[in-house]
């Protein structure tokens, strides 16, 4: 069986569908992002690269996940760590003080109902 007919057959499931739905929307946000970031024209910084790099790897691995790869998940939650951490290193530099701002971890509430989607539909 083909990965394509596996995904047609998927499509019957709603967890599939909401999966498919809520992977779609993170991928369209950082595509968004990227090009934004690269249409602004500004000197770009390191660490804005290399938050470039891991919003594409965001981007790559839900597109793995929506197509069936088995392991895309782990990538997706690799990449999306990596992203919130840096996230901090910006706000925070280096050695944050002694504040705590948990707004980043925002980042993680669509991750995690993906993560329970993924497991679900792979269950039923």
């Amino acid at each position: 069986m083909s990965i394509f007919q596996s995904l047609l057959g998927s499509l019957r499931h709603p967890a599939f569908i909401l999966l498919t739905a809520t992977s779609a929307f993170l991928v369209v946000y950082h595509i968004s992002k990227l090009v934004s970031v690269f249409t602004l024209g500004d000197e770009l910084e390191a660490i804005i690269v290399g938050q470039s790099a891991l919003r594409l790897m965001i981007v790559i691995s839900l597109t793995a996940l929506i197509l069936g790869v088995r392991h895309a998940i782990w990538a997706m939650w690799i990449s999306i760590c990596a992203l919130i951490t840096t996230q901090y290193v910006v706000t925070f530099g280096v050695a944050p003080d002694a504040r705590w701002d948990p707004s980043y971890l925002r980042g993680l509430m669509l991750p995690v109902l993906i993560s329970a989607l993924s497991w679900y539909h792979r269950q039923t």
